[in-house]
């Protein structure tokens, strides 16, 4: 069992997904139907590997989230190189990952509720607080980037759809009724409009 998460084609047409239960990244030929898989380290001692959300940048790189353990990692599928990237709390669950034209790596952490970023030209990683909505703290799930690179996520904590506008590190929310329930799963359409779920 692998327990297959979060799917995306690459410019090829192959399907990358994750497998956080194997502790995998795997990848699969539509034409052919063959399935192969990476191992992923686990983040740290006592805590097991448990890649759940990738985004694959134009280039091929694919890039991942643990679920637990409070890493992000990069696969270069050429070589089979592994890198994880520690973040500052070592409970951070990260749940959705995207990347933006410029290569930069986006994401979003359920607890503690930081948006990340990774720019691989530096290896740097940054976590950026993100403000409380009426007294609800932040839990963040599904992100997406537009093309003008403004990064849009949805925050369950305060059922708002949030975008963050990097060149001027500003955040605007847009709270959804009470009656939708929590927000989680966010995309993009080609029109650029953005389509969400809820619970509710």
């Amino acid at each position: 069992p692998r327990g297959p998460q979060t799917l995306q084609f690459d410019a090829k047409g192959l399907l990358w997904f994750t497998a956080p239960v194997g502790g995998r990244i795997g990848r699969l030929d539509p034409a052919t139907g063959l399935v192969r898989t990476w191992p992923i380290p686990p983040p740290g001692a006592g805590v097991p590997s448990a890649p759940f959300s990738l985004t694959v940048t134009p280039d091929g790189q694919i890039w991942f989230g643990d679920i637990t353990g409070g890493a992000v990692g990069h696969l270069d599928p050429a070589t089979g190189r592994v890198t994880l990237y520690h973040l500052a709390d070592p409970q951070a669950t990260i749940f959705s990952m995207a990347h933006d034209t410029k290569g930069r790596i986006w994401f979003t952490e359920i607890v503690p509720g930081r948006l990340g970023m990774i720019d691989p030209t530096t290896d740097r990683v940054t976590e950026l607080p993100v403000p409380a909505i009426s007294g609800h703290p932040p839990f963040l799930y599904g992100i997406v980037v537009t093309h003008n690179g403004d990064v849009w996520f949805a925050n369950n904590g305060a059922n708002a759809l949030v975008r963050y506008a990097p060149a001027a590190a500003t955040y605007t929310s847009f709270q959804i009724s009470a009656s939708s329930g929590g927000l989680y799963g966010l995309t993009l359409d080609p029109a650029g409009h953005l389509w969400f779920t809820a619970s509710g």
